[in-house]
């Protein structure tokens, strides 16, 4: 199905931690929360450090399952699934960039770019390699194509990143700080490469501190101690 046929959303989902604190030991880093992720829209959250918005980001990405409520696409319950076919689920309809670098040291850029996508995509290794590379084109890396992680900085990995997210055409695009080590001009073009993408009917989920996100948001939200609001 595409991505304009479904919604992937919070349906009350939390996530509590075990932590010695004064009078209890259960600490919620996210409170019952309920979140749709529109297709055609950029949605943005944004809130300080510390506050839950990485872990609302990984449980609505099948990273990290909720402690309490559920995380749907359409009708599916998706930790309904077992590990497996959550993760070849993830593959096929996500695209998630993780907060810091997750750069395999041994590939060179085009092959952390391909790796994630060579067990369960349907086109040949020619077609994903041209798709790569005409992303890696568009963010301004197809000459390291060829180049370790090791010589990269820190720009260039947070591109090679949203790269090979994007390479599997995902119906959901999940990005934590994905502008975060890039000067202004580079952020704006993997901001319209979101734009693109949701121009194309994908819901786009980006958390970030960045002022500049902004101004690509349709919906905003704020989280504060765990707990979401919306902005406009």
């Amino acid at each position: 199905m595409g991505a304009s046929e479904k919604t992937l959303r919070a349906a009350g989902a939390a996530r509590q931690f075990i932590r010695k604190r004064a009078g209890t030991n259960i600490f919620y880093a996210v409170n019952a929360t309920d979140l749709e992720l529109c297709a055609g829209h950029i949605t943005v959250l944004y809130g300080p450090s510390g506050s839950g918005k990485s872990t609302l980001l990984a449980m609505l990405a099948g990273i990290l399952k909720p402690t309490e409520g559920k995380i749907l696409y359409g009708e599916e319950d998706i930790y309904a699934l077992n590990d497996a076919a959550l993760s070849r689920f993830r593959n096929e309809h996500f695209g998630v960039i993780p907060q810091g670098q997750t750069a395999i040291s041994s590939l060179n850029v085009l092959e952390n770019v391909l790796l994630p996508h060579k067990l369960y995509s349907r086109e040949t290794p020619e077609q994903l390699e041209q798709k790569a590379f005409t992303l890696l084109e568009q963010t301004g890396i197809a000459e390291l194509k060829d180049i370790m992680p090791s010589e990269l900085s820190g720009g260039e990995l947070r591109r090679m990143a949203v790269v090979r997210a994007l390479i599997n055409d995902p119906e959901v695009i999940l990005a934590d700080e994905p502008t975060a080590d890039l000067g202004e001009d580079s952020s704006k073009i993997i901001l319209e490469l979101m734009k693109q993408a949701a121009q194309e009917g994908k819901a786009v989920f980006i958390v970030t501190h960045d002022p500049l996100v902004m101004e690509y948001a349709d919906d905003t939200y704020e989280m504060r101690n765990g707990t979401l609001e919306r902005k406009q």
